[in-house]
């Protein structure tokens, strides 16, 4: 993996100021993201680690600190960045095809060009033969799978990546874990991904940086290459390395 640091945090805090008091949401983090690297952020439900995510891509802007990409300061969003969302955010009244296609659209790409790149990535995230179908007559764990093809398609640099399985059922859940993972190693990007499952965590990640409670802040950080992949989930290393994380979080997680 590349030592380069693609995305820079540095004192990232959001505080919302309310009639009575002031709610810090997100405070001081700090952190480096690599090149091509598969980060996961963890922690407990209502942490932050959405508005964490939404200020890294620009839709949210920070109360203090900064983000920093290719050593330039994010300050809106950029087609550098991509975003796949916990819930499945694609146009009920479109194609598979046509939902891939609209990023692509938007960067002003000729039809053609547009057809002939998702068609690319709807073989890649394995929905070949469902180009024409609509939202309603896909499962969620397909639709997921639209977002991600959609996502990869508009050729970010980053993808960011909003607990996207944790709507779906265990097995398919599973399924899609392995799925992000052959298409991350088809397709490099650095990846930064939300989740509050300690098991997925561990599963993906080529590094887990622990969020505490609300206010979110970076409680441990643990490097996880020397696990190998793929991973298992009932190797000795892989069970000792939950059970340590599992040792340091504010709250059980799932």
């Amino acid at each position: 993996m590349d030592e380069r640091v693609k995305m820079r945090v540095r004192d990232l805090s959001k505080v919302f100021f309310t009639g009575k008091e002031d709610f810090k949401a997100v405070e001081n983090i700090s952190l480096d993201v690599l090149e091509n690297e598969f980060l996961v952020i963890l922690g407990p439900g209502q942490a932050g680690k959405t508005l964490f995510i939404n200020m890294l891509s620009g839709l949210l802007s920070p109360t203090t600190g900064t983000v920093e990409l290719d050593g330039e300061q994010v300050t809106g969003t950029s087609l550098k960045i991509s975003v796949v969302f916990q819930k499945t955010a694609i146009m009920p009244w479109k194609t598979t095809i046509q939902n891939v296609e609209m990023g692509l659209k938007y960067q002003g790409i000729s039809s053609n060009e547009r057809k002939k790149i998702s068609q690319q990535f709807i073989e890649l995230v394995g929905l070949q033969g469902f180009e024409n179908s609509y939202p309603r007559q896909l499962s969620g764990g397909m639709k997921q799978r639209v977002g991600i093809a959609r996502a990869y398609a508009a050729n970010p640099e980053v993808l960011l990546m909003d607990e996207p399985f944790g709507s779906l059922d265990a097995q398919t859940r599973y399924a899609m874990q392995d799925e992000i993972l052959k298409i991350w190693e088809t397709n490099k990007r650095t990846v930064i991904f939300i989740t509050n499952n300690i098991e997925e965590a561990v599963y993906l990640g080529d590094r887990v940086i622990l969020f505490s409670q609300r206010p979110a802040r970076v409680k441990a950080e643990y490097r996880l290459r020397d696990l190998g992949r793929p991973r298992n989930y009932v190797d000795r290393a892989f069970l000792e390395m939950r059970q340590m994380i599992e040792k340091e979080t504010d709250l059980a997680l799932e």
